[in-house]
């Protein structure tokens, strides 16, 4: 892989909730925005954008997973503001919404608790 794609992924990867701008990153590596994304599009098949979204999106579903915090507050710690925009994309990568998501993998993890209170 080309060594500039993989330093983007670093600086990437450090942080996802922050927003770096694609001429920053170019910056970086030495390289045009344009020429940047060229690079991610040939190397990674999609633009650093969509990439960081991907980063986005994968930590959310961790997130998710891992105790009961509030999906507003997932949503904010992987940098999208955006509830309809976050849902929407979720949606796109995992097929269901992120409450259905995080709902089906703690009724899988947990059987037992998602059954109904049994009658004496």
């Amino acid at each position: 892989m080309d060594p500039r794609v993989i330093c983007v992924l670093h600086l990437m990867s450090q942080d996802v909730s922050r927003e770096i701008p694609i001429g920053e990153l170019a910056r970086q590596v030495n390289v045009s925005p344009s020429r940047l994304r060229q690079l991610f599009k040939s190397e990674l098949r999609v633009t650093p954008s969509q990439h960081l979204n991907n980063l986005r999106i994968n930590l959310a579903s961790e997130l998710l997973l891992v105790g009961f915090v509030r999906i507003k507050e997932v949503r904010a710690q992987v940098g999208f503001y955006d509830r309809k925009s976050f849902a929407r994309k979720f949606k796109l990568t995992y097929g269901v919404a992120p409450s259905e998501y995080r709902k089906r993998a703690l009724a899988d993890k947990y059987p037992s608790c998602d059954t109904e209170p049994q009658s004496l």
